[in-house]
């Protein structure tokens, strides 16, 4: 039999010599715990509503060579790494954390005690997460799914990332997942952890870059306690022929905020998610998102907030610029708990369409079960202006350059979310690339 992730489900009852060769991610009881969820639930289906914009049916089928082990992105040669690592643009300043084939490689990474963080492998940390915030009975894992019980269950050793308690860490952590290359159409299922002390600050960047066929199931989880402060930004650039899913989950404490960009350009198929529980009062949630999909790509973003506390906030703003035979999606959901007060939420997801035969589907979904919110949502698709294009054209700008700069303030309310220049820097070359013209000062200008 071939080997998927549908058929990898199928063959579970053969699943201890698997899970442990991966043994370090979880307990053997949480990996059980999380393999017995995965069997009798399965992977998810058409009729799931977060997976109605997937390709379900190429993912659960999608050819597979094996499962990526710990001894994968440990046995890689270093001078590869290090090649590989010298293509990508840096972030000023950074705490680099490089993760090859899911695995945590310290050699690779930088020192950050000095900066009053604690990084390392999961066990050997003083504050584990796995078991505080990734219990598929707990309340903020009420709609986990089978590829995150397939990444908690069978994935690599994770990483844990901790901020104690009022630390305000100055330099950006910089999560890199590398891929070896030992094998084509390997399902690699890297799982970060972090952890937001009371009264602390963190900036986490996650760039993902692969070439091939790799099949990504990425987990971050996270916990942000009273009155902290995180600020992450996922940046998706995989070669086209691969697949990437991921998601983060996130549980909000009294008081703490949270900003989260997600910029999705590479990948055939590409899946962001975002689940969120403000649990505590007088929480912000600041989401935003953009997705360049062109080719024969299709990107999907689910996007949810559950305010299960008074008098918070949140924001979700995505945007999507969709070319040739591409396909973008966006499913935004707000939910707001019964006898809560106070709740201010607003949603917006816009997208442009680049060619005629280019696809958008937008879907928002508020739950309210309380009577003091102020809830609103709103969804757009459209083409580029032809009037602003003419006027473009007719002071003498090239049709290319016409159209990156009509694109370009397009984007610009979701890109200048983001706090960090360097970081923004980092995206405009990333967005630069996907678009495929000499960008002007619209857009940052020359970086």
């Amino acid at each position: 039999m071939s080997l998927s992730p549908a058929t990898i489900v199928e063959s579970l009852d053969g699943h201890s010599s698997v899970s442990s060769r991966n043994g370090g991610n979880v307990s053997d009881s949480g990996r059980e715990r999380y393999l017995e969820w995965l069997g009798a639930n399965g992977l998810p289906t058409r009729h799931d509503e977060a997976w109605k914009y997937s390709p379900l049916k190429d993912l659960l089928a999608r050819p597979l060579d094996r499962i990526a082990s710990d001894d994968d992105g440990l046995a890689v040669d270093p001078s590869a790494i290090e090649a590989a690592l010298g293509s990508i643009n840096s972030v000023e300043s950074e705490i680099r954390i490089v993760l090859v084939d899911g695995v945590y490689r310290e050699d690779l990474s930088d020192d950050a005690e000095a900066d009053g963080l604690t990084i390392g492998s999961v066990g050997t940390t003083a504050i584990d997460l796995t078991e505080t915030s990734s219990d598929p009975s707990s309340a903020v894992r009420s709609r986990v799914d089978g590829f995150e019980m397939l990444n908690r269950g069978l994935g690599s050793a994770g990483v844990v990332v901790v901020a104690g308690d009022g630390r305000a860490v100055e330099r950006p952590v910089h999560v890199v997942h590398l891929w070896s290359g030992s094998s084509d159409a390997l399902l690699v299922q890297p799982h970060i952890n972090i952890h937001v002390g009371v009264n602390a600050q963190l900036s986490v960047i996650e760039s993902f870059v692969a070439a091939g066929s790799t099949f990504t199931n990425a987990l971050t989880t996270v916990v942000i306690e009273a009155d902290g402060m995180l600020r992450h930004y996922k940046l998706q650039s995989q070669a086209t022929g691969s697949v990437h899913l991921s998601h983060v989950a996130v549980t909000q404490r009294r008081g703490s905020s949270l900003e989260a960009g997600a910029f999705m350009f590479g990948s055939s198929i590409g899946r962001n998610s975002i689940d969120v529980i403000a649990e505590g009062d007088r929480t912000s949630t600041d989401l935003f998102g953009l997705y360049l999909p062109r080719g024969s790509q299709h990107i999907d973003n689910v996007v949810t907030v559950e305010h299960a506390g008074h008098h918070g906030s949140s924001s979700q703003i995505y945007k999507g610029v969709i070319d040739d035979h591409a396909r973008g999606s966006f499913s935004g959901h707000i939910i707001v708990d019964h006898g809560t007060v106070g709740t201010d939420a607003h949603q917006s997801n816009k997208s442009l369409l680049l060619d005629p035969v280019a696809q958008s589907d937008s879907r928002p979904w508020l739950e309210i079960f309380a009577d003091d919110v102020s809830c609103t949502h709103g969804s757009a698709i459209g083409q580029l202006d032809p009037e602003s294009m003419f006027y473009l054209r007719s002071r003498g700008i090239p049709l290319d350059d016409a159209r990156a700069i009509l694109v370009g303030g397009f984007i610009n309310e979701v890109v200048d979310k983001v706090r960090s220049e360097s970081i923004r820097h980092h995206v405009m070359r990333l967005v630069k690339d996907q678009v495929r013209s000499r960008f002007t000062a619209e857009l940052g200008g020359e970086l």
